[in-house]
């Protein structure tokens, strides 16, 4: 009877952590936010989903092909260098680099059908 009583105890606890995901933060997000803040995402599993979509998918990096540049890598493109020209209902294309490499944003419309389905 008590092994019983212990595995379902495991049991329930196995269940009960299953159902919470554990989610990774993308490192760009650390950049902009205190550690008061990241706490605060931590708690909170949607806006957490939304801040790390808006800082590694919520853009498209176009690199230009050309000998001897260097391509911007999507995996480490901080957007937060180009927020500002976010538009509300259409994409935007940014001039990132002197080689010509550019980033389309998606739009705050996007971003917010998006951030919905979380």
């Amino acid at each position: 009877m008590k092994y019983v009583l212990i595995l379902v105890t495991l049991a329930a606890f196995k269940l009960a952590s299953y159902g919470q995901e554990a989610i990774k933060i993308d490192p760009r997000v650390y950049l902009h936010y205190t550690p008061e803040q990241i706490e605060e995402l931590k708690a909170n599993p949607k806006k957490l989903k939304c801040v790390n979509y808006l800082y590694s998918q919520s853009f498209i990096v176009n690199n230009r092909d050309c000998s001897g540049c260097t391509p911007i890598d999507p995996q480490t493109f901080d957007v937060a260098t180009v927020e500002r020209f976010r538009k509300q209902s259409e994409r935007v294309t940014v001039g990132v680099s002197r080689e010509g490499h550019t980033v389309t944003l998606l739009s705050r419309d996007e971003l917010q059908a998006i951030y919905n389905t979380f």
